[in-house]
């Protein structure tokens, strides 16, 4: 009797619900204009708590309303790309059918305040580019003079110098410029921090055994730099420990290298090569499989060859570089070094290893489990954990790792902040847009990763891939401490190096977001129809470079099997050697 009440119960429960069902369930949902244009028959929105629906094309039925936030009646002129709204209706059916778009904040109007670098100016119109934005000083407007400028008054921005640096305060306009109410300027000088930052990375960071080797002559012509040699073969060393090795392949080299030339701001080709601020660029192409590019504050850029495989077009490629030639230019890793100096007292982190190994077996766990886990912010791991996993290591053996994980921090990228992030982001986009490169694949780029990291055994092949990597002969100068270290220590490491580029799937859904936004409100009226892709000519690369991986893997199975062949005949060797002593 109490199996058929519940049964009847449930019968009841499931017939009320598909009534409320056809009737309608409130619903109501946040989202982010992403376009929005007459005829104003459909809106492109971004939804901020629906998973996975981006740019979702929603039609604008008759009967829809638009208000504001109060709920009063508004208009469409109040609407743009990068307003924030709530879409308020039903779901009839299981199908959702919204009655009114509700404005909660606007994009146009919105006060701004930009801080940057003043890349791009155009001096008939006003407008420039600071912090990848377009801005416009107001009628009246004076741009006041800091630090060495002190005192000075600039009426337009045809008096101020590329390079600057600019803080800007002011109103965004309906095409998405700032029309600038307030306004300073200061030199963009070299000092004494940037003195301490090219010490310590000369003393962390070298080339060894390169050769240059010049450019194919039809690599040669494309080429925009001012440079006619790249180099081939050899590693670079980080802490004096940490080995990358160079991919031993001059077409990519020359390919990727005229790439990061062509994305460089004409102000950065403008500084004279023999004053201090002159930042001179170079690109390279690492032998590595992790997903993963870099930029060291003098200029050096490195993108792995496992980042190329995974890479569409060149339009990509400009993505990533231009995002870390933003990191360079804007001195974000001045920045960090001194937040880590006013934090850490010593912001060398060659200094903290010099002290550990200076202490030897003093060095207690607790040492090298705070350094270790100093840059984990509300990560998962503790320092009793990290105490634990350091319990049965030599100190000689905590020493190395120390230094390794210096070396592999340092090219994970991981430590720039978020506000950092999203400047190389906008800055890069522009560096894109002016090489004439599709902004839009930027998003593309990381619309794929956000695939891949939702895919459960591409997850586990890229961690099993960075432990193998880090575990490898080649990473270290000598014994690789990783190899004795245990599975927690190299986990850890694994996770710190995929944290950067191949990152969790929140991470990179978050990147995905915020370019696809920029991109909806900072080039809104741009043609992307007359934008270069290169997918043909990267494709070309691509093969080059597969072919390469081709030849070094056979390589390495020729030389196991010949070592396999070679142990057989020395212990036979061995054998008659014996025999004869015998007799």
């Amino acid at each position: 009797m109490k199996k058929l009440t519940l049964f009847y119960s449930l019968v009841l429960l499931l017939f009320n619900y598909n009534q409320l069902v056809a009737q309608g369930i409130p619903i109501k949902y946040k989202a982010k204009v992403i376009q929005f244009r007459s005829p104003y028959k459909e809106i492109m929105l971004d939804f901020l708590d629906k998973d996975g629906e981006f740019n979702k094309v929603v039609p604008i039925e008759s009967g829809f309303r638009i208000t504001d936030k109060s709920g009063k009646p508004s208009n469409v002129d109040e609407i743009s790309p990068g307003s924030d709204i709530e879409l308020i209706g039903e779901n009839i059916n299981y199908k959702d059918k919204y009655n009114e778009l509700r404005i909660t904040k606007k994009y146009i109007g919105e006060d701004v305040e930009l801080s940057g670098i003043i890349e791009f100016k155009n001096n008939e119109t006003g407008i420039s580019i600071i912090d990848g934005q377009s801005m416009q000083l107001s009628p009246g407007t004076a741009i006041k003079g800091e630090s060495k400028l002190k005192g000075q008054k600039y009426t337009s921005i045809k008096e101020i110098s590329l390079g600057n640096f600019m803080n800007c305060k002011g109103t965004r306009r309906k095409d998405g410029t700032i029309e600038v109410t307030s306004a300073s300027v200061k030199e963009n000088m070299h000092d004494i921090t940037d003195d301490e930052l090219r010490k310590s990375l000369g003393d962390e960071f070298s080339f060894k055994n390169l050769t240059a080797i010049s450019i194919p002559a039809n690599l040669k012509s494309k080429y925009s730099g001012n440079t006619t040699d790249t180099l081939k073969g050899g590693y670079v060393e980080f802490g004096g420990v940490t080995r990358f090795r160079l991919l031993d392949n001059i077409d990519v080299q020359a390919y990727v290298s005229n790439i990061g030339f062509k994305l460089l701001p004409q102000w950065v080709k403008d500084i004279p090569s023999d004053v201090p601020e002159k930042i001179n660029f170079k690109f390279y192409v690492l032998e590595n499989p992790i997903f993963n590019a870099f930029a060291l504050p003098n200029g050096m850029v490195f993108v792995n060859s496992g980042l190329l495989s995974q890479l569409d077009n060149e339009a990509q490629l400009a993505a990533v570089i231009g995002h870390e030639i933003g990191h360079a230019t804007n001195e974000h890793a001045k920045q960090r070094y001194l937040k880590q100096k006013k934090m850490n007292g010593a912001a060398d982190f060659g200094q903290v290893v010099l002290a550990i190994s200076q202490k030897q077996d003093k060095a207690s766990n607790n040492d090298v489990a705070k350094f270790l886990t100093a840059d984990e912010g509300k990560g998962s791991t503790s320092i009793a954990d990290m105490e634990k996993a350091l319990t049965n290591l030599p100190p000689q053996t905590k020493t190395a790792l120390v230094g390794l994980y210096t070396g592999v921090k340092g090219i994970a990228n991981g430590e720039f902040s978020k506000d950092n992030e999203l400047q190389a982001d906008r800055v890069g986009l522009v560096y894109m847009e002016k090489a004439g490169y599709d902004p839009r694949e930027a998003a593309n780029l990381w619309k794929k990763f956000m695939e891949l990291t939702d895919n459960k055994s591409i997850l586990e092949r890229m961690t099993k891939t960075a432990k193998d990597w880090l575990t490898s002969s080649s990473l270290y100068k000598g014994m690789n401490p990783l190899v004795s270290a245990g599975d927690f220590l190299v986990g850890k490491m694994s996770e710190k190096v995929l944290d950067n580029w191949f990152s969790s799937h929140p991470k990179a859904k978050e990147r995905y977001r915020n370019l696809n936004q920029l991109i909806a409100t900072n080039y809104n009226e741009a043609d992307f129809s007359k934008m270069i892709l290169n997918a043909d000519p990267y494709n070309e690369m691509k093969q080059s470079l597969n072919h390469k991986k081709d030849i070094s893997t056979k390589k390495e199975e020729a030389q196991i099997e010949l070592s396999n062949q070679l142990v057989p005949k020395k212990e036979a060797q061995k054998k008659s050697s014996q025999k004869k002593k015998r007799k």
